[in-house]
């Protein structure tokens, strides 16, 4: 861009602080061409003395005097960034220009033409400022604002941020001025055409002026607030926060003016007929365009405004100022309203996965609106809903493809062909972490989001086909590397053969047959494979964790689970994860979830199996029905999947960490409500290495594995199969344990009097002892049982005793008074339940063994 023309200085001289600062521009600028920098100061100073002067309106100054002036600073930004990007004082003097644009633009007295001029230097250097202090993902400039994605920031000096933060801030405050002036009077008026100050809402110049230089300025704020909290800090105190949810508001206005215009407007016949009717010159070519021109506006700004968010809400002091403002919510709304947006939809999602963390923003998003309490839970289950919506559409298109011998009519819908797309498994994991995090303790979500809301569906569905592609990108990569063995070791014994040792040591090797042509090129396994990368891969594998993480909690309430593990195709899904988790550490996280998720679904599977069978039984004796055929055959396929089960996940009980240990063990303890399942642990010595956990050093482990065997010790197979153990004798072995524990252990306690209990009254304890006197009971343990019971009794009579001075108000501590929180209420409670049960199971026991004559009395 050339300079002011010598006329056109001659007439700014009239205006001596204008003249100053359009000289001092021209001035600096010469001598940047000339490889000379040290006027910088003087211009810096001419800039903030002419921002000074217009901001306090001291001094009027005429429109062309202003052109010139922008005509020098156009100038002046395009050179100083390009060839001196780098400089030390570039960064002062771009914060200066930035300033004062934003004053000269917002003069009302100038026309259309310069204030354009002035936006356009606004948008030019806000994409310098951004280009340098921020590398996009790509390590590339972005071709385009919807390639902003910051991934990582240059280093820049302090002074800098703290020198651009405030300027940034005041330039959005600027342009978000002007937007929400422009459609305040667009909404208000359906003849306006007009926005603020002669700014018209139908061009699109201005509008994508205003909104590229709020993008710059975001997403430069954005990359400023991505590692330094002291940054994200300032950010708050330059009032970043206001203008983010100023941001926001734009397009939550924006939004419902889209809405109106799709709702006021339903078919162009329809118009047609009401303007006849009414008279109406309205025009509606104009209408029209005005509604192409508010769709037509670029989401980019959003993007990166979330995630700015996305940054402040890394921090407690962050989060705190965020809970105050009602940005939480209307994000939750803009996941359906901007569904087909990407870029907005996986920054949101990354937010609310942040924030769903903390009880109050789940408190937020759980109240709705009074006209609709789960609206904000229902956004978030939407995101899954649509995504399963476009799974489930391309499983229809494949099946139809087939049916017509694979001929694609090349009509299919866009957006099934691209799914899944590239955003579709980092969205599914961080959506499916935050719908977990709000059914983790909510009993009110867990039945909403998985029953009113059909989230069960949509996250079974999702989870099927993640598991599928993972399994199947297994099954390939192991075929290409049995194939790559099978054919080095085969060519290796021809070729040596055929060529003697020492002239096969010459070649290179043997070659990989799977490459080249010979095979008549790549098949579909292959194209998977090319097609999944190792990000996506883990992507994929997070995607899933996250989705088993949410089954998990969803089950937990009654009808939802019963749902879910009443269906083979999930316990199936689970089993195909069990075959491909090994005891790595890189399976460790998957594996935990997959079996927290089996300790859930195989207790309604194990109930929904009883549930069928007592409705046969229920059936008139002599009567067979097909639907008492397809039952039984359905409960068998049931019963087969929950074997395979327990075949595979034994090998958690091996496992290093404590938590899988734990899990393994109440999946058990479920699945030996099955008198199969019993079969298998002793047909494949499981039963050994559960003896061996009664040692754990974890007493929930302890307490777990315990509760199996009261499971076996139920049926007459199991204890039959108790007693023929050897090593360790199993009646000795548990007494033992008994007599080992402490009053902190009374839940154990009672678990193991139970599994006493129920082998010492059988019939085949009798005949075992009479076959092999080590089964007898221990002499000691009548004893051990009554201290027990006294002990417990004792504690019985102190609670009651503590409890009925609750009630009376004479609870006394040192001699003053001191009310019992509602947890140490409910766990006083809980321990005498437990030393009451452990009473009654002790007294049997004991009275049994002293009944059986095994001790002296």
């Amino acid at each position: 861009m050339s300079g002011p023309s010598p006329s056109t200085i001659e007439a700014a001289k009239k205006d001596k602080p204008s003249w100053i600062l359009s000289k001092a521009i021209n001035d600096f600028v010469n001598d940047l061409k000339a490889g000379v920098d040290n006027k910088w100061e003087d211009t810096l100073m001419a800039l903030d003395d002419a921002t000074k002067r217009l901001k306090t309106a001291s001094v009027s100054v005429s429109a062309n005097r202003l052109q010139t002036t922008q005509a020098c600073l156009s100038e002046l930004i395009a050179y100083a960034n390009f060839y001196f990007a780098h400089a030390a004082w570039i960064f002062q003097l771009n914060s200066a220009m930035l300033r004062f644009l934003v004053v000269a633009a917002s003069l009302d007295p100038f026309s259309l033409h310069e204030r354009s001029l002035a936006l356009s230097n606004m948008e030019k250097l806000s994409e310098f400022i951004f280009k340098s202090k921020a590398q996009p993902a790509t390590g590339k400039v972005a071709s385009s604002l919807e390639e902003l994605d910051i991934s990582a920031v240059s280093s820049a000096d302090q002074a800098d941020t703290v020198l651009l933060l405030p300027v940034l801030v005041e330039c959005l405050q600027f342009t978000l001025a002007r937007l929400n002036a422009g459609f305040s009077q667009l909404s208000s008026s359906s003849s306006a055409r007009r926005g603020p100050s002669g700014l018209p809402m139908s061009s699109d110049s201005i509008v994508c002026l205003l909104l590229n230089t709020a993008s710059y300025a975001m997403a430069t704020l954005r990359a400023l607030s991505t590692n330094q909290e002291t940054d994200r800090k300032r950010l708050l105190h330059a009032s970043g926060l206001e203008v983010i949810t100023q941001m926001i508001s734009f397009y939550d206005v924006y939004a419902t003016l889209i809405t109106a215009i799709r709702v006021q407007r339903p078919s162009t016949g329809s118009r047609q007929q009401q303007n006849t009717d009414d008279g109406d010159d309205h025009n509606e070519d104009e209408d029209e365009e005005e509604a192409t021109a508010l769709q037509s506006i670029p989401v980019s700004p959003l993007v990166q405004t979330v995630g700015v968010i996305r940054n402040i809400s890394l921090d407690k002091a962050g989060r705190n100022h965020m809970a105050e403002t009602p940005l939480c919510r209307i994000l939750c709304l803009f996941l359906k309203v901007y569904a087909d947006y990407p870029e907005v939809i996986i920054n949101i999602a990354r937010v609310m996965a942040k924030l769903s963390l903390y009880e109050n923003f789940r408190g937020q998003i759980s109240s709705g609106p009074r006209e609709n309490k789960h609206e904000y839970v229902s956004c978030l289950v939407s995101v899954l809903r649509k995504e399963a919506d476009l799974c489930l559409r391309i499983m229809e298109e494949s099946k139809k493809g087939d049916a017509d011998g694979g001929n694609d009519d090349g009509d299919n819908d866009e957006d099934v062909n691209s799914w899944p797309s590239w955003y579709t498994w980092p969205l599914i994991s961080r959506m499916a972490f935050t719908l977990g995090n709000f059914t983790t303790t909510n009993e009110t979500n867990r039945s909403l989001i998985g029953g009113s809301l059909g989230g069960a569906e949509s996250v079974l569905l999702l989870f099927q086909v993640s598991v599928s592609t993972l399994m199947r990108i297994h099954e390939v990569r192991k075929k290409k590397e049995e194939a790559k063995s099978m054919v080095s070791t085969s060519v290796f014994s021809f070729a040596k053969g055929l060529m003697g040792a020492s002239n096969y040591e010459a070649l290179d090797g043997p070659k990989d047959a799977t490459k080249g042509n010979g095979g008549g090129g790549a098949t579909a396994d292959e194209d998977l494979e090319c097609n999944i990368d190792a990000s996506s891969e883990l992507d994929l594998r997070d995607a899933i964790i996250k989705l088993v993480r949410l089954i998990a909690n969803l089950s937990i309430d009654y009808d939802v689970g019963l749902q879910i593990g009443s269906d083979r195709e999930n316990l199936q899904s689970l089993l195909d994860l069990l075959t491909i988790c090994d005891s790595s550490v890189e399976h460790e996280e998957m594996l935990l979830n997959v079996v927290a998720a089996l300790t859930n679904l195989t207790f309604y599977s194990c109930q929904y199996i009883d549930l069928k069978l007592s409705e046969g039984d229920s059936a008139e004796s002599g009567v067979a029905t097909a639907t008492n055929t397809a039952t039984h055959k359905f409960v068998a396929r049931l019963d087969r999947t929950l074997i395979a089960i327990a075949q595979r996940v034994a090998d958690g009980l091996f496992h290093e960490n404590s938590e899988i240990v734990l899990e393994t063990a109440r999946v058990f303890g479920n699945l030996t409500r099955r008198s199969s399942v019993v079969q298998l642990l002793f047909r494949k010595r499981i039963d050994e290495a559960l003896l061996l956990l009664l040692t754990h050093i974890n007493t929930d482990v302890i307490s777990a594995v315990a509760g199996v065997f009261v499971n076996i010790s139920a049926y007459a197979e199991g204890r039959m199969l108790l007693l023929q153990r050897d090593d360790p004798y199993f009646v000795p072995h548990v007494s033992g344990m008994l007599r080992k524990l402490t009053m902190k252990d009374i839940p154990i306690a009672i678990l193991l009097s139970q599994i006493l209990y129920n082998v010492i009254t059988s019939a085949d304890y009798e005949q075992a002892v009479k076959a092999n006197k080590e089964h007898r009971v221990p002499p000691n343990l009548f004893g051990t049982l009554e201290e027990w019971i006294e002990l417990v009794e004792d504690a019985v009579d102190q609670q009651q005793q503590q409890q009925q001075q609750e009630e009376e108000g004479k609870q006394t501590d040192g001699g003053g008074s001191r009310p019992t929180t509602a947890s140490s209420r409910r766990k006083m409670q809980r321990d005498l339940q437990f030393n009451m049960q452990f009473i009654q199971v002790a007294k049997a026991l004991s009275e049994h063994i002293a009944t059986m004559g095994s001790v002296s009395l």
